[in-house]
């Protein structure tokens, strides 16, 4: 049966502005001064593995929280046993999609797009379970009062060149200089202005589905596998803590036939040397009924 887990991951670039993982990807662009920010693979490993061994323990809506690092380079993240749903009104979104599956759904109760998408190919070797991804679908929604005068708000923005006053067409994939294609200017984006092209982004929740055995009931089971081995040859399920098997049952009935089989002998040739002794007295007899007794132990080995 899937499973899912909702996840949120949060960083800081070396120039201090916060960066959200808002999808497991290895690194991210910082807002403010535009540089890769990057994140251990491990650290998000650990984090799906976390939620998908954890799942069947945690009730439903439960979340926890795990840090790796300290300091400016310390990664926070949450995990939580919850179905995909938007990230703008809550509203649930379609788990029943077939593994595999690519497409963009809107949300049914406010229209905010939602990407769904396989897992990359380091998530599946690394996380095998893992099945579908759920991203919520970042709109550019400059807000009017981010940006300065000379910057119209939308895809289009434009600013003044403050040396020769020709217009520069802004966008975000832009560095924090450009060049004036008028005058040849090179122009420093203000924080104002660079603000207003890369606002903050805020964390936002991203959705896994899961299925399939976890790992830590893979490990489980090649650990019981490894013990039922010895038990087998050893004949000793039991003391090993595992429920017999035929082979093991077999083995152990047929180990204590033949020992009773030999405490039988044993017992006749105890009974045997006490009878031809009898004659010298009381003190003989020890040995006939020692061979009685390791004769009816041997009897009840063997036919048990």
């Amino acid at each position: 049966m899937p499973r899912f887990g909702a996840f949120t991951l949060l960083t800081h670039c070396r120039c201090g502005r916060p960066v959200p993982f808002n999808r497991p990807a290895l690194d991210a662009r910082c807002d403010g001064c535009g540089a890769n920010v990057q994140v251990l693979q491990g650290i998000l490993t650990d984090l799906l593995l976390f939620l998908d061994n954890e799942h069947d323990r945690m009730a439903d809506g439960a979340s926890s929280r795990r840090s790796w690092g300290t300091g400016p380079s310390e990664v926070s993240a949450s995990y939580a046993r919850m179905p995909p749903r938007c990230d703008r009104c809550g509203a649930t979104t379609p788990v029943d999609l077939p593994e595999g599956s690519e497409r963009d759904l809107s949300c049914s109760g406010c229209g905010e797009a939602v990407h769904i998408a396989p897992p990359p190919q380091w998530m599946r070797k690394e996380v095998p379970t893992a099945q579908l991804l759920y991203t919520a679908v970042a709109r550019a929604d400059h807000s009017a009062a981010a940006a300065p005068a000379n910057v119209a708000v939308g895809s289009a923005s434009v600013l003044s060149c403050p040396k020769c006053g020709g217009t520069l067409p802004l966008h975000g994939d832009l560095e924090r200089v450009i060049r004036c294609h008028f005058c040849a200017a090179d122009v420093f984006l203000s924080d104002e202005v660079w603000r207003g092209l890369h606002p903050v982004r805020r964390v936002r929740q991203w959705f896994v589905r899961f299925d399939g055995i976890t790992m830590e009931q893979r490990e489980r089971d090649r650990r019981e596998a490894r013990l039922r081995a010895a038990a087998d040859s050893t004949g000793d399920a039991e003391a090993l803590g595992l429920e017999p098997t035929k082979t093991s049952r077999a083995t152990v009935k047929a180990r204590r036939r033949a020992f009773g089989i030999a405490l039988i002998v044993l017992s006749v040739a105890l009974i045997g040397g006490g009878v031809a002794l009898l004659a010298g007295g009381p003190v003989v007899m020890a040995p006939v009924l020692a061979g009685i007794v390791v004769f009816l132990v041997g009897i009840g080995l063997v036919s048990s």
